[in-house]
């Protein structure tokens, strides 16, 4: 029974971050004009923005969340995650 509540609980932190993703795709300029720097990606530099935006760091979505929370108006994903990222799982 474990093995199925971590399942699911894995598969719906993945939409979490790819509903995250998707509002900070949609809100790039948001993100921009806080990230200025650039991260490097194989042989280029990419806008660090762009990558927080597409690969949604888990360490960086409450952050991300909260700039989301102030920039898309009634949304109730941001205004609800409050995620702990120090808690390990059991």
């Amino acid at each position: 029974m474990g093995g199925l509540v971590r399942n699911a609980v894995r598969k719906a932190f993945q939409v979490l971050k790819a509903s995250i993703s998707y509002l900070a795709l949609k809100s790039a300029a948001l993100l921009a004009g806080k990230c200025k720097s650039y991260k490097q990606v194989g042989r280029t530099a990419a806008p660090f923005h762009e990558q927080i935006a597409t690969v949604a760091p888990t360490g960086r979505l409450p952050e991300t969340a909260t700039l989301l929370e102030k920039a898309v108006s009634n949304i109730t994903l941001a205004l609800q995650l409050r995620i702990d990222t120090t808690a390990k799982p059991r």
